[in-house]
């Protein structure tokens, strides 16, 4: 089992060390495809090993196409830069190698980190990502910045145990800086689809979020992070329809 960790880069010097060290010394390969790192993103990769391939960033699904194209390896385990496995995670792995695999897709539950605090509940947990697969099992689907991978119909999966543990928001700030950059993407990605939005679509798409992340998902269960999550959540989904709003009338 010839596994190549495949990550995809910009900017990420403060955290894909750690990212690549959860995983890099139980892969064959590391390849890290960077879109133009001003900081020492490129300089950590090298020196852990990876071997980095420069790209033009076209978006989140394009880019990880491309990335998962790079190597030759059997398998591929594509992490974030913001992604890490647990112990547990990385032991699953390792149990694969020495026993051979028995799926040809394999995933894990994420676990979203706000700051230092673990979230256990409303829309960030359980969080189930594919990250492990067999070389063409699928592709890397969805709408611009949000990217799921897809594996093909016939292919069996299997859950493993362990996290991916997620650190993208160091706090609300960070957090409501992110939303407003996604929601921008969002909005140019739904026109691009020929989406429309109406002059109630803000309000009523961003109350239906709140109400589903806080009360059915019980995100107020995680105390006063999971109120912040649900009221940025909310917000960036009504940024986003109001900037798809304005969009189709011409006013960006």
């Amino acid at each position: 089992m010839n596994i190549a960790l495949v990550v995809i880069a910009f900017n990420e010097a403060h955290r894909i060390g750690a990212c690549l060290d959860s995983a890099g010394d139980i892969v064959d390969e590391v390849v890290v495809v960077d879109s133009g790192s001003t900081d020492d993103t490129v300089a950590i990769a090298k020196s852990k090993g990876a071997r980095v391939i420069h790209h033009p960033f076209e978006g989140h699904v394009e880019q990880k196409n491309f990335a998962r194209k790079q190597s030759k390896a059997d398998w591929i385990l594509s992490l974030d830069a913001d992604e890490r496995l647990d112990e547990v995670a990385r032991e699953a792995v390792l149990q694969l190698k020495r026993e051979g695999p028995t799926a040809e897709v394999y995933g894990w539950k994420r676990l979203n980190h706000y700051g230092a605090k673990a979230i256990r509940h409303g829309a960030w947990y359980p969080d189930k990502k594919w990250r492990l697969w067999r070389a063409d099992s699928g592709e890397w689907v969805g709408m611009n910045p949000h990217d799921a991978f897809e594996p093909k119909e016939e292919k069996q999966k299997v859950w493993l145990k362990g996290h991916l543990m997620h650190y993208s928001f160091s706090g609300p700030e960070d957090h409501k800086q992110k939303a407003g950059k996604f929601a921008e993407i969002a909005a140019k990605a739904y026109l691009k689809a020929g989406k429309k939005a109406g002059i109630w679509d803000p309000i009523l798409h961003a109350t239906a979020r709140f109400v589903r992340d806080l009360v059915l998902l019980q995100g107020w269960r995680d105390g006063k992070e999971g109120w912040t999550i649900a009221r940025i959540s909310a917000w960036e989904v009504y940024e986003k329809y109001r900037l798809l709003r304005k969009l189709g009338r011409g006013k960006a």
